[in-house]
């Protein structure tokens, strides 16, 4: 029997990106609250570091923006600053963790950690700020601010 093959629909992956830059925006936006929220250990609810993205949803989109290779640096920046982000959130929450809360090295690699992942972050965001306008009009108009 003849099975089609699945139909790709590149708006998931558009969907995503732009998901993925309002994420990141309300992030920076409300970046104080979110490292106070990491710093004492509470859940950082809607503030959330950039999602990690498939490098291959990027490469389904290559051919379909108005610059493949623009779009592409910028979507390698993306991936490589967000993987950063997140395991930066990640070692300063164990820092929180397995730290004497007495010691005031404690709270110092804490911050460290969260610094180096907010500068991430804004790596990100500047990422997606170059990829968002070369998707074009798939985006749609709210994309193209």
């Amino acid at each position: 029997a003849f099975a089609a093959p699945p139909i790709y629909d590149p708006s998931i992956s558009v969907y995503a990106i732009l998901q993925a830059q309002r994420t990141t925006q309300r992030l920076l936006a409300d970046e104080d609250t979110f490292r106070t929220m990491v710093a004492i250990g509470l859940p950082t609810g809607s503030l959330q570091m950039p999602p990690q993205l498939l490098f291959s949803s990027f490469k389904k989109l290559e051919d379909t923006v108005s610059d493949p290779g623009a779009f592409m640096d910028a979507a390698i920046e993306y991936v490589e600053y967000t993987r950063d982000a997140n395991d930066l959130v990640e070692l300063a929450a164990l820092d929180r963790k397995n730290g004497d809360p007495n010691d005031p090295r404690t709270a110092i690699a804490v911050q460290d950690h969260l610094d180096r992942s907010m500068v991430a972050a804004r790596g990100a965001a500047k990422a997606l700020d170059k990829m968002v306008p070369l998707l074009g009009p798939v985006a749609g108009p709210a994309s193209m601010k």
